[in-house]
């Protein structure tokens, strides 16, 4: 009985989506896309303290260099990636360059997830600006000297990073 019930809700739930107009099914669609591909790339085990809020940064990832600090990825105006457009927060992701312009240290997988799909990562911002925005300003990273120069990473990427679908 229950199961005919949970199937009725998400039935009734869905056909109400579905005719409240196209833009919102690909809307919904473009969310749980992003959601599938949040979790297989694991995108909350770096950007979430354990026992804190999802993808609200703060999370020390240890490098044999110093620790890098995760940033919030909730859509907070200030803290998080609320106010980033979609070019940077593409360029983030798939070529390793924060939204001020400056060269993300490869703690953040840019070199795996440059083979992504501009869509796919659309789909992932389209989750991530679902979520309950997080204020959670993020500390320093405590890398020393001349780890801490972010401009390095130029070397780098130039070694070890070909960008591209």
């Amino acid at each position: 009985m229950r199961t005919l019930v949970c199937a009725a809700l998400v039935s009734a739930s869905l056909a109400g989506r579905a005719h409240a107009g196209s833009a919102n099914m690909q809307e919904f669609t473009q969310i749980e896309r992003g959601r599938y591909l949040t979790i297989l790339s694991d995108c909350a085990g770096c950007h979430t303290v354990p026992g804190g809020k999802p993808f609200s940064g703060g999370r020390p990832i240890e490098t044999p260099f110093g620790n890098i600090i995760s940033p919030n990825v909730t859509p907070d105006l200030e803290t998080g990636i609320g106010a980033w457009s979609d070019d940077q927060f593409d360029a983030a992701v798939r070529k390793g360059i924060g939204r001020t312009g400056a060269h993300l240290y490869p703690a953040m997988p840019y070199n795996a997830y440059t083979r992504m799909s501009r869509d796919d990562v659309m789909a992932i911002r389209a989750y991530l600006t679902s979520l309950e925005p997080v204020r959670n300003s993020r500390n320093a990273d405590t890398l020393p000297f001349p780890f801490n120069i972010r401009s390095t990473m130029i070397v780098w990427n130039a070694l070890y990073f070909t960008a591209g679908e």
